[in-house]
C-alpha cells in the first residue's frame, strides 16, 4: 500500500535539488518517482537560481 492512500493524502510537496542529468541516472529521482506513483496531486519545488 501507498502511505498516501492509507492516510488519505491529497497534495504531495517534493523538493527537488537540480542534480546533473549523471548524477539521476546514477542514483535516479525521488521526485520523478513520487510523481510516477503517487495517487494524488504532487507539486515538485525547486531552489531559487
Amino acid at each position: 500500500m501507498i502511505y498516501a492512500e492509507g492516510h488519505s493524502i491529497d497534495h504531495i510537496v517534493v523538493g527537488h535539488r537540480g542534480h546533473s542529468l549523471f548524477e539521476r541516472w546514477l542514483i535516479g529521482s525521488v521526485a520523478r518517482r513520487v510523481i510516477a506513483y503517487a495517487p494524488c496531486a504532487v507539486t515538485v519545488v525547486r531552489p531559487r537560481a
